[in-house]
């Protein structure tokens, strides 16, 4: 059987870079009918076009935040939440700074 992440988080054979981010408290504070999108059932894909999700699974995916200080994301007690944030405010001019160096 292949490691997963998933309701109970990361396993000891996860790779070292990965790291968890706990969803449930953020879970619980979306109405389902307020989202549009919705495919199969509402607790394995609430996530689906989820702006939140979406917005740090693309910051994830960039690369250019540290995975423990995407905004989206809450250090508490050691452990990272799901949270609902922006983008930082300056980010587009930090990729005008790498251009030009």
């Amino acid at each position: 059987m292949k490691p997963r992440a998933g309701r109970v988080g990361l396993t000891p054979l996860a790779d070292r870079k990965a790291v968890n981010v706990d969803c449930s408290e953020f879970f619980v504070t979306i109405d389902p009918k307020n989202q549009a999108n919705r495919i199969g059932s509402w607790n394995h894909s609430w996530h689906i076009g989820n702006p939140v999700f979406t917005r740090d699974l693309a910051m994830t995916l960039e690369g250019r935040i540290d995975r423990n200080c995407i905004p989206t994301r809450r250090m508490t007690a050691g452990r990272l939440y799901l949270q609902d944030a922006q983008r930082p405010p300056y980010e587009d001019s930090w990729l005008d700074a790498m251009a030009h160096a």
